[in-house]
């Protein structure tokens, strides 16, 4: 399977094409959506985005949806940093928070995590290890890899399984 094939961005928009019903659009009648927008910086895409998504919502059951972003640091030479900021945040939001907030929840998260990852969680630990706190310290190393493109290929489909968990 390739890395395209799991992890789909629905919708890349540069952000001089940007307007608020065009958000409005691409996000009726979705569950889910990732939306990723491109520009130079300095240029106000985040602030954008954080009073469309408030507009978007008001109206609707702000409950029911999250807005999570990340930055892309050139100069910080670390590799997908800012998808790393979005997984980090909608960790804290959706698993965490709902544990703080109900304990039993744990359990649910661990069993939906490990059916999710399998023998891959080890992956999502080194680039998340606040999930530790859910899947615990006992998670066995992922199996060996032979190619560069067999890695980039598991670590696409574990963020995109962990995707399909945090979106359920």
């Amino acid at each position: 399977m390739s890395p395209r094939a799991v992890f789909t961005i629905s919708v890349f928009i540069d952000a001089g094409d940007i307007e608020i019903y065009t958000l409005k659009d691409l996000f009726a009648g979705q569950t889910h959506r990732c939306v990723i927008i491109n520009g130079v910086s300095g240029v106000g895409k985040t602030a954008f985005i954080r009073q469309a998504f408030t507009e978007l919502t008001s109206a609707l059951n702000p409950e029911q949806y999250s807005f999570h972003s990340g930055k892309f640091d050139r100069d910080a030479n670390v590799p997908y940093s800012g998808v790393l900021q979005v997984f980090r945040s909608a960790i804290e939001t959706r698993v965490l928070t709902s544990i703080r907030k109900n304990p039993k929840l744990s359990r649910t998260w661990k069993v939906a995590l490990e059916r999710a990852l399998g023998k891959n969680a080890q992956i999502i630990l080194q680039a998340l290890p606040q999930l530790e706190l859910v899947l615990g310290k006992d998670v066995k190393p992922a199996p060996a890899l032979s190619s560069p493109e067999e890695i980039v290929s598991r670590f696409l489909e574990t963020f995109a399984a962990l995707s399909r968990v945090l979106t359920d």
